[in-house]
């Protein structure tokens, strides 16, 4: 895992840094960013993400995987339908946008990626519901 300190306007990333950000995801496949966000900022992300969820196994949208207990992730956390509620719930979907994409994140991902990248949605991965079927993940 990568830790990249804490963003205070200088660059975002230096040579090392995006050399091992490069590394990790060559190697893992992935790339945590520890401490890029604030506390009360991952608090939100996560009410934001359990009240969509939430929402989602209620009524799903079209296009997302079927909902059951073997579900293991949801497709376009950000889409319209689930921030239809009002003031509060189109400053969780900002709140969300921004941080999705907030420089350090950008430049993580184009580091880790090592080329130029579109982004397209939010998914949201979680554990199912039911007991484990072999092969699901």
């Amino acid at each position: 895992m990568v830790a990249l300190p804490e963003f205070e306007g200088a660059a975002l990333l230096d040579a090392r840094e995006q050399a091992e950000l490069s590394a990790a995801y060559a190697e893992h496949g992935a790339v945590v960013l520890r401490q890029l966000f604030d506390p009360a900022t991952v608090a939100g992300l996560r009410g934001t993400c359990e009240r969509v969820y939430e929402q989602w196994r209620a009524l799903p949208l079209t296009d997302n995987p079927p909902v059951g207990d073997q579900s293991n992730y949801m497709r376009h956390v950000n889409h319209y339908e689930y921030f239809r509620g009002g003031e509060q719930q189109q400053a969780e979907c900002w709140q969300l946008l921004d941080c999705a994409a907030h420089p350090r994140v950008l430049a993580a991902a184009g580091a880790a990626l090592d080329e130029e990248f579109v982004f397209a949605q939010i998914s949201l991965y979680f554990n199912p519901t039911g007991p484990s079927e072999d092969g699901f993940w």
